[in-house]
């Protein structure tokens, strides 16, 4: 990860939470990880990265 760039380590966050919410509620439910809590770690990751 250090040779790799800030942006594709950003982006692959991104497309981490982009990929969990298109999965379908019953299985993140099974994986103890419902929807909303996806949504809301989303949310924290974009606010640690605006500061």
């Amino acid at each position: 990860m250090i040779k790799t760039n800030k942006d594709d380590i950003v982006n692959e966050g991104f497309a981490f939470y982009h990929r969990l919410k298109m999965k379908p509620p019953v299985d993140l439910e099974n994986g103890n990880l419902p929807l909303d809590e996806v949504i809301e770690g989303l949310k924290v990751y974009q606010n640690l990265l605006s500061h």
